[in-house]
């Protein structure tokens, strides 16, 4: 019956990325978590802590702490060959500087700690972080 029928290139995916699924039951946990600068935790966290935790906590490897770091320590991945887990950066509008991290999720979606909203979900393909995006980074192997 059609309830069991599986998407292969999802069950792929996951298997070789050891923690799919777990990865995202952390994110569903921190939902909503409000933003705050130089924040790690559900009280307040910020973009790059929050990519920080999910590492550490989903992975258990250790990564920079801030955005740009983060960036120029992992290793570069195509837009093509991006897979959940996977970390999506951002420019600031005004110059290079990388200002902004996320998690790749899968389906164009990314997890991030925004400053107007805490820790959400948003679509890469939104004109306002199409316009930033800069690369994607993978630290699990």
């Amino acid at each position: 019956s059609a309830r069991y029928r599986t998407n292969h290139q999802d069950q792929d995916s996951e298997h070789k990325y050891s923690g799919g699924s777990n990865l995202y039951n952390y994110i569903r946990q921190w939902l909503k978590t409000p933003y705050k600068y130089g924040g790690m935790s559900k009280s307040g966290v910020d973009c790059s802590g929050f990519t920080n935790r999910i590492m550490k906590d989903v992975y258990n490897i250790s990564i920079p702490r801030t955005a740009e770091n983060q960036y120029n320590h992992g290793r570069r991945v195509s837009d093509g060959r991006r897979r959940a887990g996977d970390l999506v950066f951002f420019r600031n509008v005004r110059g290079s500087g990388i200002d902004h991290v996320g998690v790749y999720l899968g389906g164009n979606n990314f997890a991030h700690a925004s400053t107007r909203a805490g820790v959400i979900i948003s679509d890469l393909g939104e004109e306002y972080y199409s316009k930033r995006y800069v690369g994607s980074c993978r630290y699990v192997k």
